[in-house]
C-alpha cells in the first residue's frame, strides 16, 4: 500500500468510528479534537522549521486531522474526569506512537525523524495530551456558564 493510501486511511478511518459515539458526546469533546488539531499543526510546523523532522512521501501529516483528534476524543470519553486514568492512558498511547508508530513512519519515509529520539517525541506528545485536558476543562467551564445563562429567566419591566 503506498504512503499516500496510507495517510489517507488514517484520516477518514477514525472520523468513521465517532459515529458509534453518543451525538452528545461528540458534541461535548468534538472542540477538544479541533484543538487538538490545530495544536498538532502547529508542533509539526515548528518541528519542520528547527529540522526536528520533516515528511517525506505524504504531502501534509493527515494524520493530525484524523487519528490524533478522534483518538483525543476517545481517551477523553472514557477517562475524562479521572485525571489519572486520563494521564495513564495517554502514557501509554504516548510510548506507543513514539517507539512503534513513528520509528515505522521513519522506515516507510513518512516522516524523517533525524537524530531524535522516542523519548523526544515521547514528551511533546504527553505534554500536549496534558495541555488537551486541560483545553477541555476550559471548554466544560464554558459550557456551565453558557448553560446556566440559558437557563435563567429574564423578567423584562416596562417603564411607562
Amino acid at each position: 500500500m503506498s504512503n499516500q493510501v496510507f495517510s489517507w486511511i488514517l484520516l477518514i478511518v477514525p472520523w468513521l468510528t465517532i459515529l458509534f459515539m453518543k451525538e452528545e458526546d461528540r458534541k461535548r469533546y468534538i472542540p477538544s479534537a479541533l484543538f487538538t488539531a490545530v495544536t498538532s499543526g502547529i508542533i509539526y510546523q515548528l518541528g519542520m522549521i528547527a529540522n526536528l523532522w520533516y515528511f517525506g512521501d505524504v504531502n501534509f501529516p493527515v494524520i493530525m486531522y484524523g487519528l490524533f483528534s478522534i483518538a483525543a476524543i476517545w481517551v477523553l470519553k472514557f477517562t475524562y474526569g479521572r485525571f489519572w486514568a486520563y494521564i495513564i492512558t495517554n502514557a501509554i498511547l504516548d510510548l506507543g506512537f513514539a517507539f512503534l508508530l513513528f520509528p515505522w513512519f521513519g522506515r516507510r519515509e513518512i516522516i524523517g525523524v533525524g537524530p531524535w529520539t522516542g523519548l523526544f517525541v515521547y514528551s511533546i506528545n504527553f505534554f500536549h495530551s496534558a495541555l488537551i485536558y486541560g483545553f477541555q476543562l476550559w471548554q466544560d467551564d464554558i459550557n456551565k456558564t453558557a448553560d446556566v445563562f440559558v437557563n435563567q429567566k429574564v423578567i423584562h419591566f416596562d417603564h411607562e
